[in-house]
C-alpha cells in the first residue's frame, strides 16, 4: 500500500511539473503557440533570453529594436555585464547600456556611426542573421565569398538558422517571435555542431588566398539586390546581381566575371523572362526558379 502511495505522489508531482511548465508557455494572453513555436517559447523564456510582459502577454508581433536585440544575444551567450556603453545616444541611464557595451566588445554587434548606437531602431531579420551566423561559427568557406547580405542569408538557410521564421522576407523588421526562433535555431545548430557559447566570438576573416577557380566570384563585391519590378532587358557587368520578383521582356546578359544569383531562402523569387539568359563571361547560382516563356 505504501508503495502505491509513493507512486501516486510521484505520479502527481511529475503531473504538477508538467502542467506548471505548460501554464508557464501559455500563460501569455495574446499568443497561441504553434508547433515548434512551444519549443522556441520554452527555451527562451526557460533561459531568461526573452521575457513576456508584465500585463501577461508576450507581444509576438511586436518588433525588436538593436538594443532589446543586444539583450538578447548576451543573454544567449552568456556574457558579462560590467561595463557601460559609451555612445552619445546610450548613456549610463540607458537600461540596455551594458549590453550593448558587452554586445560591442564581443564584436557582436557595431555602433552605426558618429560614435551612434541608435538603440530604438528596429533590427531587420537579415541583420539579426548576419551578426548570430558570425557569433555562431559557420560562417566559413565558399559560400562567405559573395558577401554581405547574401553570404548571410545562404549560410543560415544552409545551417536551418532560417526554419520556422513567420516573416520569410528577411528585409523586413524582426517580430519577437521570429527573433526567439532565430535564437532557437541557433541554438539547435550550436548544440548539433558542439559548438561552446564561449568560443562563439568573431574573429577576423583572413583574407582568403586567390585561386584561379574561385577568381570569378572573389573579385566580386557584396551583391546588389533586385527585388521587384518589370525590366525590358538585363545586362549584368562585373557585379553579383540577385532577383527577386522580376520580369524581365528581353534577354540577360552575363559579362566580364559577372554573377547572376536568383533567389534565395530569405528573398521570395519569381523570375520570370521572355527571351534568353547569355552567359558570355561569368556564372548563374540559383537558390530559386527562373521561368522562360
Amino acid at each position: 500500500m505504501k508503495k502505491v502511495v509513493n507512486v501516486v505522489v510521484a505520479f502527481c508531482v511529475l503531473m504538477t511539473l508538467v502542467t506548471t511548465h505548460i501554464f508557464a508557455i501559455s500563460q501569455f494572453a495574446d499568443f497561441d503557440p504553434k508547433g515548434v513555436q512551444w519549443d522556441v517559447l520554452d527555451y527562451v523564456t526557460s533561459n531568461k533570453i526573452i521575457y513576456g510582459y508584465e500585463d501577461g502577454t508576450f507581444k509576438p508581433y511586436a518588433t525588436i529594436t538593436r538594443a532589446e536585440f543586444t539583450a538578447m544575444i548576451c543573454r544567449f551567450f552568456g556574457y558579462n555585464l560590467t561595463e557601460y556603453a559609451t555612445f552619445d545616444d546610450v548613456g549610463s541611464n540607458h537600461w540596455a547600456s551594458k549590453y550593448i557595451q558587452a554586445g560591442v566588445s564581443k564584436n557582436a554587434i557595431n555602433g552605426v556611426g558618429d560614435n551612434k548606437f541608435a538603440p530604438d531602431d528596429d533590427i531587420l531579420i537579415v541583420q539579426a542573421m548576419k551578426i548570430l551566423t558570425v557569433l555562431a561559427g559557420c560562417t566559413e568557406g565558399e559560400d562567405m565569398l559573395a558577401g554581405y547580405p547574401v553570404a548571410y542569408l545562404t549560410v543560415a538557410g544552409k545551417y536551418g538558422l532560417y526554419n520556422n521564421l513567420v516573416q520569410k522576407d528577411a528585409f523586413f523588421p524582426m517580430t519577437r517571435i521570429d527573433g526567439a526562433i532565430l535564437i532557437y535555431n541557433t541554438y539547435l545548430y550550436m548544440k548539433n555542431k558542439d559548438v561552446k557559447k564561449d568560443l562563439a566570438i568573431p574573429t577576423p576573416m583572413p583574407t582568403p588566398t586567390p585561386t584561379p577557380e574561385l577568381k570569378p566570384i572573389k573579385s566580386h563585391p557584396p551583391a546588389k539586390i533586385i527585388s521587384s519590378g518589370n525590366y525590358s532587358g538585363l545586362n549584368i557587368t562585373s557585379d553579383t546581381i540577385m532577383l527577386g520578383k522580376i520580369f524581365v521582356n528581353g534577354d540577360i546578359y552575363i559579362n566580364n566575371n559577372a554573377t547572376l544569383i536568383v533567389g534565395s531562402d530569405a528573398i521570395p523569387t519569381e523570375v520570370k523572362i521572355k527571351g534568353n539568359l547569355k552567359v558570355i563571361d561569368g556564372l548563374v547560382k540559383y537558390y530559386g526558379t527562373m521561368l522562360f516563356e
